[in-house]
């Protein structure tokens, strides 16, 4: 139906871009791409965006509702459970996470217990809602205790307090990689070829928390790190949290 009469797009005497499917999707020729049909289209696709953003994110939360944490743990000494989630994995994952990072590529998958961020959080019609759908995402995300959990910044405050456990040492680990990260990028390592294109916004994000939890002389050593990485990757630090 969006054919003219004399079977072209728009009598203009172009044939669609597309001829398969422009007799069901409006999309336009070279002439009237662009015209009211493609506006409404992407008016249409934006509203259907916001809401499956939306349904995910009320999937996410009844999925991983908070008495469903893995920070409800019984061991009052590891509340934020760090010594399952980070050391045990840790211990063996971090030397070839740090290995592929000074070789100047990530290559495998450890993003998430490396470099740990907060919950993905976005507002969506005024309501705060976590999106992530990934299991491995909800898992590792440093969590806040309930009312909090969409928050990490207690969680990340323990973890760079953990200490030495079972011969593993987070704090010390996370400035190792995000140093190399630093040196890496400031030598003209491309950031997404450096750390993946889909693990570059865990790894900013992640910045972006330590360096709000170790501001204003909590750690000086580990905001240092955190800048520097953020000043390469030319972000800003995070605003402070509201949580």
């Amino acid at each position: 139906r969006y054919l003219s009469n004399d079977r072209t797009c728009c009598g203009t005497g172009q044939w669609p871009q597309w001829p398969g499917i422009h007799t069901l999707w409006p999309i336009g020729c070279g002439h009237c791409r662009g015209g009211p049909m493609l506006r409404a289209v992407q008016s249409q696709w934006r509203f259907k965006t916001v809401v499956a953003a939306a349904a995910g994110g009320a999937a996410s939360w009844w999925w991983l509702r908070p008495s469903d944490l893995p920070s409800d743990n019984p061991d009052a000494t590891d509340p934020f459970d760090l010594r399952r989630r980070f050391v045990t994995t840790q211990r063996t994952v971090f030397p070839r996470a740090l290995a592929e990072i000074e070789a100047g590529a990530k290559e495998s998958h450890w993003s998430w217990y490396v470099w740990p961020t907060p919950p993905f959080v976005a507002n969506i019609f005024g309501v705060d809602v976590e999106l992530s759908l990934s299991p491995n995402n909800r898992y590792y995300a440093l969590r806040d205790p309930p009312p909090n959990h969409k928050s990490g910044d207690a969680a990340a405050a323990a973890y760079i307090t953990f200490g030495l456990t079972d011969g593993v040492d987070l704090r010390a680990n996370y400035m190792q990689i995000m140093t190399a990260v630093a040196i890496k990028i400031e030598a003209g390592a491309n950031p997404e070829n450096l750390a993946g294109e889909a693990d570059l916004p865990k790894l900013i994000s992640s910045l972006k928390l330590f360096e709000r939890v170790s501001r204003n002389g909590v750690d000086g050593e580990m905001n240092a790190v955190c800048r520097r990485t953020l000043t390469a990757l030319d972000c800003e630090p995070a605003a402070p949290s509201t949580a």
